[in-house]
Protein backbone atom coordinates (compact mmCIF):
# COMPACT_ATOMS: atom_id res chain seq x y z
CA UNK A 1 0.00 0.00 0.00
CA UNK A 2 1.13 3.06 -1.23
CA UNK A 3 -0.64 5.66 1.09
CA UNK A 4 1.04 7.64 3.51
CA UNK A 5 -1.07 7.39 6.50
CA UNK A 6 -2.36 3.78 5.57
CA UNK A 7 1.09 1.97 4.87
CA UNK A 8 0.85 1.33 8.87
CA UNK A 9 -1.92 -0.09 8.47
CA UNK A 10 -0.23 -4.02 8.54
CA UNK A 11 3.30 -3.13 10.16
CA UNK A 12 2.77 -0.34 11.99
CA UNK A 13 2.14 -1.65 15.58
CA UNK A 14 4.99 -4.71 14.57
CA UNK A 15 7.56 -2.18 14.09
CA UNK A 16 6.88 -0.16 17.14
CA UNK A 17 6.78 -3.47 19.61
CA UNK A 18 10.90 -3.76 18.72
CA UNK A 19 11.02 -0.32 21.17
CA UNK A 20 9.86 -2.55 23.98
CA UNK A 21 11.25 -6.16 24.94
CA UNK A 22 9.87 -8.78 27.18
CA UNK A 23 11.57 -11.63 28.65
CA UNK A 24 10.38 -13.33 26.18
CA UNK A 25 10.79 -11.77 23.07
CA UNK A 26 13.23 -13.55 21.43
CA UNK A 27 10.82 -16.79 21.59
CA UNK A 28 8.40 -15.41 19.42
CA UNK A 29 8.37 -15.64 15.30
CA UNK A 30 10.50 -12.18 14.13
CA UNK A 31 7.55 -9.69 13.97
CA UNK A 32 9.29 -8.80 10.64
CA UNK A 33 5.35 -10.13 9.54
CA UNK A 34 3.70 -11.17 12.22
CA UNK A 35 -0.35 -12.17 11.86
CA UNK A 36 -3.29 -13.69 13.89
CA UNK A 37 -1.96 -16.76 13.50
CA UNK A 38 1.14 -15.92 16.24
CA UNK A 39 0.66 -13.08 17.34
CA UNK A 40 -2.71 -11.87 19.26
CA UNK A 41 -2.89 -14.83 21.35
CA UNK A 42 -1.65 -14.23 24.69
CA UNK A 43 -1.89 -11.74 27.17
CA UNK A 44 2.01 -11.38 26.90
CA UNK A 45 0.78 -10.01 23.36
CA UNK A 46 -1.75 -7.96 24.27
CA UNK A 47 0.75 -6.02 26.67
CA UNK A 48 3.64 -5.91 24.43
CA UNK A 49 0.60 -4.49 21.82
CA UNK A 50 -0.24 -1.80 24.44
CA UNK A 51 3.58 -1.04 24.79
CA UNK A 52 3.67 -0.40 21.11
CA UNK A 53 0.89 2.16 21.39
CA UNK A 54 2.92 3.75 24.40
CA UNK A 55 6.03 3.60 22.08
CA UNK A 56 4.35 6.01 19.39
CA UNK A 57 4.80 9.11 21.62
CA UNK A 58 8.84 8.40 21.35
CA UNK A 59 9.14 11.34 18.78
CA UNK A 60 10.04 14.37 18.07
CA UNK A 61 6.69 16.12 18.06
CA UNK A 62 5.60 14.66 21.18
CA UNK A 63 8.63 13.31 23.17
CA UNK A 64 12.30 13.40 22.55
CA UNK A 65 14.66 11.56 20.58
CA UNK A 66 18.41 11.17 21.10
CA UNK A 67 20.39 13.49 19.67
CA UNK A 68 16.49 14.25 17.15
CA UNK A 69 14.85 17.21 18.82
CA UNK A 70 12.13 17.18 21.05
CA UNK A 71 8.39 18.70 22.24
CA UNK A 72 10.38 21.27 23.76
CA UNK A 73 11.70 22.69 20.39
CA UNK A 74 7.97 23.90 19.88
CA UNK A 75 8.02 27.13 21.75
CA UNK A 76 10.94 28.14 18.37
CA UNK A 77 7.14 28.00 16.84
CA UNK A 78 6.05 31.12 19.28
CA UNK A 79 7.14 33.84 21.05
CA UNK A 80 9.17 31.64 23.46
CA UNK A 81 11.95 31.30 21.85
CA UNK A 82 14.04 30.14 19.14
CA UNK A 83 15.16 26.52 17.92
CA UNK A 84 18.38 26.69 16.37
CA UNK A 85 20.66 23.85 14.94
CA UNK A 86 20.04 21.22 13.81
CA UNK A 87 16.32 21.57 13.65
CA UNK A 88 16.39 24.99 11.78
CA UNK A 89 14.50 23.69 8.42
CA UNK A 90 11.42 22.95 10.71
CA UNK A 91 10.61 24.81 13.61
CA UNK A 92 12.34 27.84 12.45
CA UNK A 93 10.49 28.03 9.25
CA UNK A 94 7.09 28.47 11.36
CA UNK A 95 7.71 32.01 13.25
CA UNK A 96 9.16 33.20 10.13
CA UNK A 97 5.96 32.41 8.48
CA UNK A 98 7.31 29.69 6.01
CA UNK A 99 4.04 27.60 6.62
CA UNK A 100 3.57 25.83 2.90
CA UNK A 101 2.25 22.31 2.12
CA UNK A 102 5.52 21.66 0.62
CA UNK A 103 7.76 22.84 3.90
CA UNK A 104 8.05 19.39 5.76
CA UNK A 105 9.56 19.27 8.93
CA UNK A 106 7.77 19.66 11.77
CA UNK A 107 4.57 20.91 9.48
CA UNK A 108 3.97 16.96 8.51
CA UNK A 109 5.78 15.39 11.32
CA UNK A 110 2.92 15.89 13.36
CA UNK A 111 0.40 14.69 10.55
CA UNK A 112 2.15 11.19 10.26
CA UNK A 113 3.16 10.84 13.84
CA UNK A 114 -0.42 11.41 14.82
CA UNK A 115 -1.41 8.60 12.00
CA UNK A 116 1.00 6.40 13.17
CA UNK A 117 -0.19 5.98 16.78
CA UNK A 118 -3.63 6.23 15.76
CA UNK A 119 -3.13 3.23 13.30
CA UNK A 120 -1.16 1.17 16.37
CA UNK A 121 -4.32 2.17 18.49
CA UNK A 122 -6.92 0.57 16.03
CA UNK A 123 -4.68 -2.63 15.44
CA UNK A 124 -4.32 -3.31 19.03
CA UNK A 125 -8.35 -2.73 19.95
CA UNK A 126 -9.34 -4.27 16.87
CA UNK A 127 -7.46 -7.73 18.02
CA UNK A 128 -7.74 -7.40 21.99
CA UNK A 129 -10.82 -8.98 22.45
CA UNK A 130 -9.90 -12.13 21.02
CA UNK A 131 -7.08 -12.59 23.43
CA UNK A 132 -8.05 -14.76 26.36
CA UNK A 133 -7.19 -12.56 29.60
CA UNK A 134 -8.97 -11.32 32.51
CA UNK A 135 -11.67 -9.42 31.55
CA UNK A 136 -10.84 -6.76 34.02
CA UNK A 137 -7.39 -6.41 32.64
CA UNK A 138 -8.57 -6.03 29.10
CA UNK A 139 -10.81 -3.02 30.12
CA UNK A 140 -8.09 -0.90 31.66
CA UNK A 141 -5.66 -1.93 28.50
CA UNK A 142 -8.85 -0.64 25.95
CA UNK A 143 -9.55 2.55 28.20
CA UNK A 144 -5.41 3.64 27.75
CA UNK A 145 -5.75 2.68 24.12
CA UNK A 146 -8.89 4.95 23.36
CA UNK A 147 -7.33 7.49 26.11
CA UNK A 148 -4.01 7.82 23.13
CA UNK A 149 -5.67 7.46 20.25
CA UNK A 150 -8.41 10.48 21.89
CA UNK A 151 -4.73 12.27 22.17
CA UNK A 152 -3.63 11.72 18.76
CA UNK A 153 -6.67 13.14 17.35
CA UNK A 154 -6.43 15.96 19.39
CA UNK A 155 -3.16 17.07 17.72
CA UNK A 156 -4.61 16.47 14.31
CA UNK A 157 -7.78 18.53 14.78
CA UNK A 158 -5.57 21.43 16.78
CA UNK A 159 -3.30 21.72 13.53
CA UNK A 160 -5.38 20.56 10.26
CA UNK A 161 -8.64 20.99 11.37
CA UNK A 162 -10.63 18.92 8.94
CA UNK A 163 -8.62 15.21 8.93
CA UNK A 164 -9.89 11.22 8.39
CA UNK A 165 -11.38 9.97 11.21
CA UNK A 166 -10.23 6.27 11.46
CA UNK A 167 -11.10 4.16 14.11
CA UNK A 168 -10.45 0.67 12.80
CA UNK A 169 -8.38 -0.96 10.85
CA UNK A 170 -9.39 -0.47 6.85
CA UNK A 171 -8.70 -2.45 4.22
CA UNK A 172 -7.10 -1.16 0.62
CA UNK A 173 -9.97 -0.63 -0.73
CA UNK A 174 -11.95 1.23 2.16
CA UNK A 175 -8.02 3.39 2.40
CA UNK A 176 -8.80 4.25 -1.21
CA UNK A 177 -11.78 6.26 -0.55
CA UNK A 178 -11.40 7.82 2.47
CA UNK A 179 -12.01 11.73 2.71
CA UNK A 180 -11.28 14.04 5.12
CA UNK A 181 -13.96 14.18 8.03
CA UNK A 182 -14.98 17.80 9.24
CA UNK A 183 -13.06 18.46 12.55
CA UNK A 184 -16.69 18.63 14.32
CA UNK A 185 -17.33 15.04 13.96
CA UNK A 186 -14.31 13.87 14.84
CA UNK A 187 -13.92 15.89 18.33
CA UNK A 188 -17.15 14.19 18.93
CA UNK A 189 -15.51 10.63 18.14
CA UNK A 190 -12.74 12.12 20.30
CA UNK A 191 -15.07 12.97 23.61
CA UNK A 192 -16.64 9.61 23.35
CA UNK A 193 -13.29 7.99 23.32
CA UNK A 194 -12.34 10.00 26.25
CA UNK A 195 -15.69 9.04 27.98
CA UNK A 196 -15.24 5.49 27.36
CA UNK A 197 -11.40 5.35 28.72
CA UNK A 198 -12.67 7.59 31.48
CA UNK A 199 -15.12 5.29 32.50
CA UNK A 200 -12.50 2.08 31.80
CA UNK A 201 -9.62 3.47 33.71
CA UNK A 202 -8.74 2.72 37.36
CA UNK A 203 -8.70 5.92 39.51
CA UNK A 204 -5.05 6.05 41.15
CA UNK A 205 -2.06 7.88 40.71
CA UNK A 206 -0.39 8.29 37.80
CA UNK A 207 2.86 5.77 37.19
CA UNK A 208 3.24 5.51 33.63
CA UNK A 209 0.44 4.17 32.10
CA UNK A 210 -3.30 5.83 31.63
CA UNK A 211 -5.06 6.64 34.33
CA UNK A 212 -8.99 8.25 34.46
CA UNK A 213 -7.25 11.12 35.94
CA UNK A 214 -5.00 11.34 32.46
CA UNK A 215 -8.53 11.14 30.54
CA UNK A 216 -9.85 13.39 32.52
CA UNK A 217 -7.34 16.40 31.95
CA UNK A 218 -7.30 15.06 28.50
CA UNK A 219 -11.06 16.25 28.08
CA UNK A 220 -10.77 19.09 29.87
CA UNK A 221 -7.94 20.52 27.02
CA UNK A 222 -9.89 19.19 24.22
CA UNK A 223 -13.34 20.59 25.32
CA UNK A 224 -11.57 23.93 26.14
CA UNK A 225 -10.04 23.86 22.72
CA UNK A 226 -13.00 23.86 20.91
CA UNK A 227 -14.71 26.45 23.17
CA UNK A 228 -17.02 23.84 25.45
CA UNK A 229 -16.72 25.75 28.15
CA UNK A 230 -19.07 23.76 30.44
CA UNK A 231 -17.70 20.17 29.48
CA UNK A 232 -13.94 21.77 30.02
CA UNK A 233 -14.25 23.25 34.05
CA UNK A 234 -16.22 19.58 34.62
CA UNK A 235 -13.68 17.49 33.50
CA UNK A 236 -10.97 19.89 35.04
CA UNK A 237 -12.48 19.85 38.27
CA UNK A 238 -12.74 16.13 38.79
CA UNK A 239 -9.15 16.71 38.94
CA UNK A 240 -8.87 19.39 40.96
CA UNK A 241 -10.92 17.28 43.71
CA UNK A 242 -9.11 14.38 43.73
CA UNK A 243 -7.06 13.67 46.52
CA UNK A 244 -4.54 11.75 44.66
CA UNK A 245 -2.98 14.93 42.78
CA UNK A 246 -1.13 17.72 44.45
CA UNK A 247 0.92 20.67 43.15
CA UNK A 248 4.56 19.68 43.69
CA UNK A 249 6.45 21.98 45.68
CA UNK A 250 9.71 21.45 43.80
CA UNK A 251 8.69 23.02 39.92
CA UNK A 252 12.21 22.59 38.83
CA UNK A 253 13.05 18.70 40.03
CA UNK A 254 9.49 18.00 38.26
CA UNK A 255 10.58 19.61 35.05
CA UNK A 256 13.88 18.35 34.78
CA UNK A 257 12.91 14.65 36.22
CA UNK A 258 14.60 14.56 39.38
CA UNK A 259 11.08 14.44 40.93
CA UNK A 260 8.91 12.32 38.78
CA UNK A 261 8.08 9.52 40.29
CA UNK A 262 4.99 9.06 41.88
CA UNK A 263 4.47 12.70 41.27
CA UNK A 264 1.25 13.83 42.50
CA UNK A 265 1.08 16.69 39.96
CA UNK A 266 1.99 14.45 36.41
CA UNK A 267 -0.82 13.31 35.17
CA UNK A 268 0.58 12.09 31.57
CA UNK A 269 3.77 11.78 29.96
CA UNK A 270 6.29 10.13 27.80
CA UNK A 271 8.50 7.77 29.44
CA UNK A 272 11.89 7.00 29.33
CA UNK A 273 14.12 4.38 30.80
CA UNK A 274 18.10 3.91 30.65
CA UNK A 275 19.96 2.36 29.24
CA UNK A 276 17.22 1.07 26.56
CA UNK A 277 14.98 4.03 25.99
CA UNK A 278 16.95 7.58 26.13
CA UNK A 279 16.97 10.92 24.38
CA UNK A 280 19.34 13.44 24.38
CA UNK A 281 17.84 16.44 26.73
CA UNK A 282 20.65 17.21 28.77
CA UNK A 283 23.13 17.74 26.09
CA UNK A 284 20.69 19.37 23.02
CA UNK A 285 19.85 22.28 25.98
CA UNK A 286 23.69 21.94 27.77
CA UNK A 287 25.37 21.80 24.99
CA UNK A 288 24.34 22.35 22.31
CA UNK A 289 21.37 25.15 23.52
CA UNK A 290 19.41 23.97 20.35
CA UNK A 291 15.88 25.55 22.00
CA UNK A 292 16.39 28.87 23.31
CA UNK A 293 14.60 31.58 25.18
CA UNK A 294 14.14 34.92 23.09
CA UNK A 295 14.43 38.25 24.85
CA UNK A 296 10.77 39.07 24.78
CA UNK A 297 10.02 35.83 26.90
CA UNK A 298 12.17 36.69 28.96
CA UNK A 299 11.06 40.48 29.78
CA UNK A 300 7.71 38.90 30.24
CA UNK A 301 7.98 37.67 33.42
CA UNK A 302 6.76 39.44 36.32
CA UNK A 303 8.89 41.99 38.13
CA UNK A 304 8.65 42.24 41.90
CA UNK A 305 8.80 44.75 44.42
CA UNK A 306 12.55 46.06 44.42
CA UNK A 307 13.84 45.28 40.72
CA UNK A 308 16.30 47.19 39.41
CA UNK A 309 17.56 47.65 35.88
CA UNK A 310 20.73 46.89 37.01
CA UNK A 311 20.18 42.93 38.37
CA UNK A 312 17.40 42.06 35.79
CA UNK A 313 17.20 38.72 36.67
CA UNK A 314 16.61 39.38 40.49
CA UNK A 315 13.21 40.05 42.39
CA UNK A 316 11.09 38.31 39.45
CA UNK A 317 8.40 35.71 39.13
CA UNK A 318 10.78 32.16 40.46
CA UNK A 319 10.02 30.61 37.20
CA UNK A 320 12.15 33.14 34.98
CA UNK A 321 14.79 31.24 36.52
CA UNK A 322 13.60 27.96 37.04
CA UNK A 323 12.76 28.12 33.17
CA UNK A 324 15.70 30.31 31.33
CA UNK A 325 19.11 30.11 32.32
CA UNK A 326 20.44 33.76 32.61
CA UNK A 327 23.50 34.74 32.36
CA UNK A 328 25.62 34.29 35.68
CA UNK A 329 23.31 31.10 36.94
CA UNK A 330 25.34 28.41 38.08
CA UNK A 331 25.35 25.77 35.18
CA UNK A 332 27.26 22.59 36.51
CA UNK A 333 26.70 20.72 33.29
CA UNK A 334 30.32 20.39 32.09
CA UNK A 335 32.29 20.96 35.54
CA UNK A 336 31.28 21.28 39.52
CA UNK A 337 31.20 25.01 39.77
CA UNK A 338 30.75 26.59 36.46
CA UNK A 339 28.37 29.31 35.79
CA UNK A 340 26.50 30.22 32.25
CA UNK A 341 28.21 32.48 30.01
CA UNK A 342 26.45 33.46 26.73
CA UNK A 343 28.55 32.53 23.74
CA UNK A 344 27.52 31.68 19.80
CA UNK A 345 27.89 28.08 21.29
CA UNK A 346 25.49 28.89 24.09
CA UNK A 347 22.60 29.96 22.10
CA UNK A 348 22.04 32.32 19.31
CA UNK A 349 20.16 34.13 22.42
CA UNK A 350 21.82 35.62 25.40
CA UNK A 351 19.77 32.40 27.31
CA UNK A 352 19.61 28.53 27.55
CA UNK A 353 16.90 26.48 28.72
CA UNK A 354 17.25 24.80 31.90
CA UNK A 355 13.86 23.70 32.99
CA UNK A 356 14.43 20.03 31.33
CA UNK A 357 17.80 19.11 32.42
CA UNK A 358 19.83 17.85 34.70
CA UNK A 359 22.91 20.14 35.29
CA UNK A 360 25.19 17.00 37.03
CA UNK A 361 28.70 17.51 35.72
CA UNK A 362 29.09 14.60 33.28
CA UNK A 363 27.51 16.17 30.02
CA UNK A 364 25.10 12.83 29.98
CA UNK A 365 24.33 11.71 26.93
CA UNK A 366 22.45 8.79 28.76
CA UNK A 367 18.96 11.20 29.41
CA UNK A 368 15.74 9.49 30.80
CA UNK A 369 13.81 12.05 32.22
CA UNK A 370 9.90 11.72 31.33
CA UNK A 371 8.13 14.41 29.12
CA UNK A 372 5.16 15.64 30.84
CA UNK A 373 2.13 16.31 28.68
CA UNK A 374 -0.38 16.71 31.30
CA UNK A 375 -0.24 17.94 34.67
CA UNK A 376 -1.94 19.40 37.41
CA UNK A 377 -1.18 23.28 37.11
CA UNK A 378 -2.30 23.34 33.50
CA UNK A 379 -5.50 21.48 34.42
CA UNK A 380 -6.24 24.47 36.94
CA UNK A 381 -5.27 27.47 34.40
CA UNK A 382 -7.86 25.19 31.87
CA UNK A 383 -10.86 25.38 34.75
CA UNK A 384 -9.95 28.98 35.46
CA UNK A 385 -10.50 29.96 31.83
CA UNK A 386 -12.87 27.54 31.15
CA UNK A 387 -14.92 29.15 34.26
CA UNK A 388 -14.21 32.67 32.98
CA UNK A 389 -15.43 32.22 29.17
CA UNK A 390 -18.14 30.47 30.39
CA UNK A 391 -19.30 33.40 32.12
CA UNK A 392 -19.46 31.76 35.55
CA UNK A 393 -16.20 33.56 36.80
CA UNK A 394 -16.55 32.86 40.63
CA UNK A 395 -14.38 32.28 43.25
CA UNK A 396 -13.50 28.76 42.40
CA UNK A 397 -11.71 29.87 39.42
CA UNK A 398 -9.36 32.36 40.73
CA UNK A 399 -8.95 30.34 43.49
CA UNK A 400 -7.22 27.72 40.98
CA UNK A 401 -5.15 30.56 39.25
CA UNK A 402 -4.09 31.97 42.66
CA UNK A 403 -3.32 28.46 43.67
CA UNK A 404 -0.40 28.08 40.94
CA UNK A 405 1.00 31.47 41.89
CA UNK A 406 1.23 30.28 45.63
CA UNK A 407 3.54 27.07 44.70
CA UNK A 408 5.95 29.68 45.55
CA UNK A 409 4.94 30.28 49.10
CA UNK A 410 4.23 34.25 49.11
CA UNK A 411 6.28 35.74 46.62
CA UNK A 412 3.79 35.88 44.03
CA UNK A 413 0.64 38.34 45.11
CA UNK A 414 -2.41 36.67 44.94
CA UNK A 415 -4.84 38.17 42.32
CA UNK A 416 -7.58 39.74 43.04
CA UNK A 417 -9.81 39.27 39.70
CA UNK A 418 -9.77 37.08 37.26
CA UNK A 419 -9.58 38.06 33.78
CA UNK A 420 -8.17 36.57 30.55
CA UNK A 421 -4.45 38.45 30.70
CA UNK A 422 -3.85 36.90 34.14
CA UNK A 423 -5.03 33.26 32.23
CA UNK A 424 -2.53 34.27 29.63
CA UNK A 425 0.14 35.39 31.76
CA UNK A 426 0.06 32.51 33.69
CA UNK A 427 -0.11 30.10 30.70
CA UNK A 428 2.84 31.41 29.02
CA UNK A 429 5.45 31.89 32.48
CA UNK A 430 3.63 28.23 34.04
CA UNK A 431 4.12 26.32 31.38
CA UNK A 432 6.77 27.49 29.29
CA UNK A 433 8.56 25.38 26.65
CA UNK A 434 6.32 22.57 27.34
CA UNK A 435 4.86 22.54 24.00
CA UNK A 436 0.98 24.78 24.80
CA UNK A 437 2.01 28.07 24.02
CA UNK A 438 1.93 27.44 20.31
CA UNK A 439 -2.08 25.93 20.58
CA UNK A 440 -2.79 29.17 22.91
CA UNK A 441 -1.85 31.13 20.75
CA UNK A 442 -3.91 29.75 18.01
CA UNK A 443 -7.25 29.27 19.94
CA UNK A 444 -6.89 32.91 21.44
CA UNK A 445 -6.18 34.18 17.88
CA UNK A 446 -3.53 36.57 19.08
CA UNK A 447 -1.40 35.04 16.07
CA UNK A 448 -0.98 38.85 15.00
CA UNK A 449 -0.46 40.18 18.38
CA UNK A 450 1.72 37.92 19.75
CA UNK A 451 4.34 37.48 17.20
CA UNK A 452 4.05 40.70 15.04
CA UNK A 453 7.03 42.87 15.79
CA UNK A 454 9.42 39.78 16.91
CA UNK A 455 12.86 38.83 15.49
CA UNK A 456 14.81 36.06 16.03
CA UNK A 457 18.17 36.03 16.76
CA UNK A 458 19.89 35.93 13.14
CA UNK A 459 17.69 39.02 12.36
CA UNK A 460 14.71 37.25 10.68
CA UNK A 461 11.29 38.50 11.50
CA UNK A 462 8.86 36.27 13.18
CA UNK A 463 5.21 36.69 11.14
CA UNK A 464 1.94 35.48 11.18
CA UNK A 465 -0.79 35.64 8.52
CA UNK A 466 -4.07 35.76 9.99
CA UNK A 467 -5.83 34.58 6.88
CA UNK A 468 -4.00 31.10 6.83
CA UNK A 469 -1.93 30.32 9.04
CA UNK A 470 -4.32 29.38 12.41
CA UNK A 471 -4.17 25.87 10.33
CA UNK A 472 -1.73 24.62 9.14
CA UNK A 473 -2.01 22.93 5.21
CA UNK A 474 -2.31 19.17 4.82
CA UNK A 475 1.46 17.91 3.53
CA UNK A 476 1.16 18.10 -0.42
CA UNK A 477 3.07 13.73 -0.24
CA UNK A 478 -0.76 13.35 1.14
CA UNK A 479 -2.67 15.54 -1.09
CA UNK A 480 -0.57 13.86 -4.19
CA UNK A 481 -1.54 10.40 -3.14
CA UNK A 482 -5.01 11.13 -2.21
CA UNK A 483 -6.12 13.21 -4.99
CA UNK A 484 -7.68 16.28 -4.83
CA UNK A 485 -10.66 15.26 -3.61
CA UNK A 486 -8.79 15.04 -0.24
CA UNK A 487 -8.82 18.84 -0.30
CA UNK A 488 -6.19 21.04 1.37
CA UNK A 489 -6.54 24.09 4.24
CA UNK A 490 -7.63 27.80 2.67
CA UNK A 491 -4.95 29.66 1.73
CA UNK A 492 -2.31 26.74 0.73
Amino acid sequence: MNKHIFKYLVIGVFFALTLWSCENFLDKQPLDSPSKATFWKTEADATMGLAACYGRLNNDCTGATNGGGSLHHSGGMTDEGYAQYPWEGGYTNVPRGIIEATTGGVLSNFWYNSYRGITTCNVFLENIDAIPMADALKSVMKGEVLFLRAFWYNYLTALYGDCPLIIKVLSVEESMKLKRTPKAEVVTQILKDLDAAIALLPDKIYAGNAVKGSAQALKARVCLYNEKWADAATAAKAVMDNPLYALHPDFLAMCNGNAENGNKEILFSVKYLAPDVIHGLDYEHGSWFSSTPIQDYVDFFEKLPGWDAANPFEKRDPRLKLTVLVPGAPFPYVKTGDVFVPSLNAGKTLYGLIKFIKTVSSSSTNCDQDIILLRLADVMLMYAEAKLKGGQNDASALKALNDVRARFGNVLVPKTTLDMNAIMYERKVELGFEGLRFFDIRRWKIGTQAMTGLKDPVAKDYTFNESKHYLWPIPQAEINVMGKVFGQNPGY
